[in-house]
């Protein structure tokens, strides 16, 4: 039993000169026999602890919207015209590894007075942010105005947020473990295994940040920024340093 010091038991008089009750007697005797048959027993001492961590998760994905437009006399020309601009977007979006399953494309054409006007709105989503750039550089440069582009939209993946948060737990679990073996140590003791892992809190909100416009240039919206903490609790089983003799 290194490590453990033995058990002291203190017991305070009443002041009270009345002879105590036989169920006062019993009750006292029954709380110091549960006391001894706990250090006896090898009584588990425990100990619990609480850490946290903070993870700060930029965007991983930015979404963009394309519009091409034409005017013809006849519904056919108008169609031609516009869909010459749409196959040469779209190849270009996959030569800036964007997948098919991340392009929507949607068509309108309206019968305007003596013309037809078709509308092309194509959504992009990217996830390389440096290919994003390139590709709306390269379209407005081959394609002027003829073709509209909206400023990106940056978001976070739902893949990318699950995987923050495992990762937030785990980063919280070893902090709370490492804290509690260094508290175990100033105990001479060694921590054993742990009895409970509870998540105490969790909080999750976006960075804020202003922009301004800068000598007149438009300002285009930055990527957001997730703050995650989350807080553990642990209970740890608290065991002798066993000595080799």
């Amino acid at each position: 039993m290194s490590g453990f010091r033995p058990a002291h038991m203190f017991a305070e008089l009443s002041n009270d000169n009345r002879p105590a009750t036989k169920a006062q007697e019993l009750c006292t005797m029954k709380q110091l026999e549960d006391e001894i048959s706990k250090v006896k027993s090898g009584y588990k001492r425990e100990i619990q602890v609480s850490s946290s961590a903070e993870f700060r998760v930029n965007t991983d994905r930015a979404r963009v919207m394309f519009y091409l437009f034409s005017s013809k006399n006849s519904a056919a020309e108008s169609k031609n015209s516009v869909n010459r601009r749409l196959d040469y977007l779209l190849q270009t979006l996959k030569n800036h590894n964007v997948k098919e399953t991340d392009i929507t494309v949607s068509k309108h054409l309206e019968k305007q007075e003596s013309f037809f006007a078709y509308t092309v709105q194509v959504n992009a989503d990217f996830s390389d942010m440096s290919k994003q750039s390139e590709a709306c550089n390269f379209l407005v440069e081959k394609l002027g105005d003829s073709i509209k582009l909206s400023a990106p939209t940056f978001y976070h993946s739902p893949a990318k947020l699950q995987s923050s948060r495992t990762q937030l737990g785990l980063k919280a679990v070893q902090n709370t473990t490492q804290k509690a073996s260094e508290i175990a140590k100033l105990l001479n003791c060694q921590l054993g295994q742990p009895v409970l892992i509870k998540e105490t809190e969790h909080e999750q909100y976006e960075e804020s940040t202003n922009f301004q416009p800068l000598d007149g240039l438009t300002v285009r919206p930055s990527p957001t920024i997730i703050l995650m903490k989350a807080t553990y609790m642990i209970t740890y089983e608290l065991l002798p340093i066993t000595r080799k003799s």
